[in-house]
């Protein structure tokens, strides 16, 4: 073989190793550029979900405000204006008929203060998270044959307003998939800090089931609260196997969400 071919073969190995380190160069470059799309993506998508639960949080509070200083206070002047009437009235007929509009209008009130109370303990926002966990469970116990627990190993926990809010709203998604679904006679929540984490601790001794395959099964929208709401306060859950009944443990890190 002459130098001419030799130096043709080279130059033709060189040519291919330079398509070729292009080509990978050129691919690595497109893998890069999807990678940080689909991060930036997944970064606006958990944007939009913390702004829309910050959302719901004050529309919860203004209907809850709105409630109780207009609906409530209105409710409440019709009833004084009843006992008014009624202790005037002697005619036996009407005053049955305002006995039972008294009554119900109490109960009017008695239902919208309850509703209040559901879009935004008022415990929650002036003592803390545990404070309004162990009213919850107190009021869970009144209206239900399930037997709740609750165990807190401190106060005056060391997280922002907002992420008390949604570890609440994620413990009344759990006792309220336990009450409509499960078979539980006894359910038990723990709360405590462990170094730089929150842990929260549910366990109940109804029927078994797998969160992550129900969530992907599942129709309804509690679950998917569930697992939103810890997605937007950076927690973790993980099932622990458990002998009989269920036992799940969502990790919620202080640090990363003291501005949250």
């Amino acid at each position: 073989m002459d130098g001419k071919n030799q130096e043709l073969i080279l130059a033709i190995f060189i040519g291919t190793v330079i398509m070729l380190a292009f080509c990978l160069g050129l691919f690595f470059l497109i893998l890069s550029y999807k990678n940080s799309f689909f991060r930036m993506k997944r970064k606006e998508a958990d944007l939009l979900l913390k702004v829309s639960l910050k959302s719901e949080q004050k529309e919860r509070q203004r209907i809850a405000a709105d409630l109780h200083d207009s609906v409530s206070s209105d409710l409440s002047a019709i009833r004084n204006y009843l006992a008014v009437i009624i202790k005037k009235e002697n005619d036996l007929e009407k005053l049955e008929i305002f006995n039972d509009l008294k009554v119900g209008v109490e109960n009017a009130i008695e239902n919208t203060r309850m509703v209040s109370y559901k879009l935004i303990p008022p415990l929650l926002e002036k003592y803390g998270l545990e404070v309004a966990l162990d009213d919850l469970f107190k009021t869970l116990n009144k209206d239900s044959q399930i037997q709740y627990n609750f165990n807190c190993e401190e106060q005056n926990l060391p997280i922002s307003s907002l992420v008390a809010y949604e570890m609440y709203r994620i413990v009344q998604e759990f006792t309220t998939n336990i009450s409509k679904y499960g078979t539980a006679e006894f359910c038990t929540i723990s709360l405590k800090k462990n170094r730089n984490f929150m842990e929260l601790l549910v366990i109940n001794d109804g029927k078994n089931y797998d969160f992550y395959e129900e969530l992907k099964n599942s129709k309804g929208l509690g679950l998917k609260n569930i697992e939103s709401r810890i997605k937007v306060i950076e927690g973790k859950l993980v099932q622990l196997n458990s002998p009989s009944g269920n036992k799940i443990c969502i990790t919620i890190p202080l640090i990363s969400n003291k501005d949250v």
